[in-house]
């Protein structure tokens, strides 16, 4: 299966693949990572090599081997995974968790989404369907063909009466009239979206900004507290960003340590140093190739808007 995935790619992806193969997951090689059905990301990777396409890859231009490419860099290197200039941050950083932490149920979940039928399970029994107008290439040379695919997919899955419009990047009512509509997705459709894919409930803790009648609304010692007691995992959390504080950004934490928050901008790799100091909110560049920042934990707190907690 190996030696079929080997050939079936590009020589780009026989590094990312020999990659996988020299580096540990839990105590074992990734490649033996398994999905929700049991099945490794070798034996993912290998039906990927050989199974149906839907026709449209064909017709845009899109070969097999460029697809088997992305996926096996995003499963090698999920500190490249993007969301290039759409508004995407929420499944983008989704997407790095379960690339970073579950390689193989992200292969699972791309071969069903670049089937003839478009259409695969989640872990928690719902079906994830590929976005009409998702293969054609958008305009974003900062994304991949499966960034695209997997992050419209989870777009339009939760968003819940709304359609997903890949090419306006917006979430609208009705079709040819996109003033009903809305960019990104609220909190309580990043939650949706989180239990499906991961298959486990989460609790939202809210930095003292939002009503919530149903989830845990608290203070900032909270948070510190909880993201100390979680450090050394990932967790998925939305802040105030940008010059006015009317945006929203969803990162991943990854540590807290030292007095700084560290976590992971979905924006991916970067051209700027080392040390490079940003603003609004202010932030320190820690690993220009995985986009990894840090910032005081005063002002991560000044900052963030909600974290969100997986059950155990």
């Amino acid at each position: 299966m190996f030696l079929d995935v080997f050939d079936s790619t590009y020589f780009q992806g026989q590094s990312y693949l020999l990659k996988l193969l020299n580096t540990k997951l839990n105590n074992k090689i990734v490649l033996l990572d398994t999905d929700k059905n049991g099945n490794s990301l070798l034996e993912n990777l290998y039906k990927i090599s050989y199974q149906k396409l839907s026709s449209e890859f064909e017709m845009n231009g899109i070969t097999r081997e460029k697809i088997l490419t992305s996926i096996l860099q995003e499963t090698s290197n999920p500190g490249e995974v993007n969301q290039g200039f759409h508004n995407t941050c929420t499944v983008t950083s989704m997407q790095y968790i379960l690339c970073k932490n579950n390689p193989a149920e992200y292969a699972r979940l791309m071969s069903g989404l670049i089937s003839p039928d478009g259409k695969v399970e989640m872990r928690n029994g719902d079906i994830l369907e590929r976005d009409k107008g998702s293969i054609p290439f958008d305009g974003d040379f900062s994304r991949s063909v499966t960034e695209r695919i997997f992050q419209s997919a989870l777009m339009e899955y939760a968003n819940g009466i709304f359609n997903y419009d890949n090419e306006k990047d917006k979430n609208v009512m009705l079709p040819f009239y996109d003033e009903i509509g809305f960019v990104g997705l609220y909190p309580e459709m990043q939650k949706f979206a989180l239990e499906a894919l991961f298959g486990k409930k989460f609790t939202l803790i809210y930095n003292n900004i939002f009503t919530n009648f149903v989830n845990t609304l608290t203070g900032k010692n909270t948070i510190i507290d909880k993201l100390k007691e979680l450090s050394g995992q990932d967790v998925y959390i939305q802040m105030k960003w940008g010059v006015d504080d009317s945006l929203g950004h969803v990162v991943v934490v990854t540590k807290v340590e030292n007095g700084r928050v560290y976590f992971r901008n979905p924006w991916g790799p970067t051209a700027d140093k080392k040390g490079t100091k940003y603003d609004h909110p202010p932030r320190i560049l820690e690993d220009p190739s995985s986009r990894i920042e840090s910032m005081t934990i005063e002002d991560f707190l000044n900052w963030v808007q909600v974290i969100f907690i997986p059950e155990n």
